[in-house]
């Protein structure tokens, strides 16, 4: 039972890969894209439930998170007439991620994924984007998100530079003090 969470998010990872085949908004489509998402849900719920949390599933959710969202903005963005720079900017982003990860690897010997507000926000909005392109210029909901998502970079970086521990749960600069994560971790 301990396995269910990891199971979820591997799941989301081949789901994700299978939306690639199916033309975005068919019903085959919106099926995996809505179970994909939920087992983004129901994997920290069943983590927490069974308690089966581990670092190994952080990471496995959080790689999960990303590959959904690259699939979903290859199979909807130019569905929905949104041009080659949004890919671009998404790729730019992973970039950024990739760079975070490295230098909290360098950091503090292991690599640390957030789970901040602003992150698990820039994921809802992110997997929201099918949906959202249908009521809102493509193109505008794609530089929203891209500029949230920035931000949300931006403070997982500065959340790894300035704490001398990893603080993957830090709930972000807005939410809580960095001395209160700090006694968390002592």
């Amino acid at each position: 039972m301990k396995q269910v969470p990891n199971v979820l998010s591997v799941s989301r990872i081949l789901l994700a890969i299978s939306l690639l085949l199916f033309e975005p908004f068919t019903l085959f489509f919106m099926l995996i894209y809505i179970v994909a998402c939920l087992t983004d849900m129901l994997d920290g719920l069943a983590a927490r439930k069974l308690n089966a949390q581990s670092k190994l599933g952080a990471t496995i959710d959080a790689v999960a998170d990303h590959v959904l969202v690259v699939c979903i903005f290859i199979s909807v963005a130019p569905a929905v007439g949104v041009g080659v720079w949004a890919l671009w900017l998404v790729l730019g982003i992973l970039l950024f991620k990739v760079v975070i990860v490295a230098f909290t690897l360098h950091k503090y010997g292991s690599v640390v994924m957030s789970h901040s507000y602003g992150h698990k926000l820039g994921a809802s909005l992110c997997f929201l984007f099918p949906m959202l392109s249908l009521v809102i210029e493509a193109n505008i909901v794609v530089a929203i998100i891209g500029i949230f998502m920035c931000i949300v970079m931006l403070e997982e970086l500065l959340i790894s530079i300035i704490l001398e521990q990893p603080t993957p749960n830090f709930k972000g600069f807005l939410f809580e003090k960095i001395s209160e994560a700090g006694r968390e971790n002592e």
